[in-house]
């Protein structure tokens, strides 16, 4: 009887904590908080605005379907959660590549210099100004793996990132764009 109690004891610890994500994507409370509200996935999982009647059930309904689902149902709240997690992340990580590209604007052409190096190519905006073309080719993949009998090689792909400064005839920026392109030639 001991044992049944700690193993049901263990059961409930890990249904009560199987709501909390481990933050490997290292957003605070509140951006998690964000998160779910922006991207709300599933019912069952345990939201920070629940009152503690909505937590009772959630977690009552979790007790009563872990023994049915043998546990699936849990793993799927995760994978949800984190995929509600790595959406929101990448939203994040957006808004601060455009945030610093942003600050970029109204500035002078030496601030983007100093920060790039000279441009690639220059070409005329058509308004008696400039534009700035960086261009950065890399590649990924390359890697052999194996052992004494048998030896795999990934391809060699290679992508290209472009950044863009517009400057009018004062040579202050007022407009960027970049753009990436994947599996491309060298």
């Amino acid at each position: 009887m001991k044992r049944f109690i700690a193993v049901l004891c263990l059961f409930v610890t890990i249904i009560l904590l199987s709501g909390c994500v481990a933050n490997t994507l290292e957003l605070s409370e509140q951006e998690q908080a964000d998160a779910i509200k922006k991207y709300p996935r599933t019912g069952l999982n345990l939201r920070p605005d629940d009152g503690a009647g909505m937590v009772t059930a959630k977690v009552i309904t979790r007790i009563i379907l872990l023994p049915i689902t043998i546990g699936i149902s849990e793993g799927l709240l995760l994978d949800e959660r984190n995929a509600t997690f790595s959406k929101y992340s990448a939203d994040l990580k957006a808004q601060r590549i455009k945030a610093y590209y942003d600050s970029f604007l109204n500035k002078s052409k030496h601030i983007v210099i100093k920060e790039f190096g000279p441009p690639k190519r220059i070409f005329p905006d058509g308004n008696n100004g400039e534009i700035y073309i960086y261009e950065k080719i890399f590649t990924t993949g390359g890697h052999s793996y194996g052992n004494q009998n048998y030896y795999s090689h990934t391809p060699i792909r290679y992508h290209k990132s472009i950044k863009e400064f517009y400057f009018n005839a004062e040579g202050i920026c007022y407009l960027w764009k970049t753009d990436f392109i994947k599996n491309t030639t060298p």
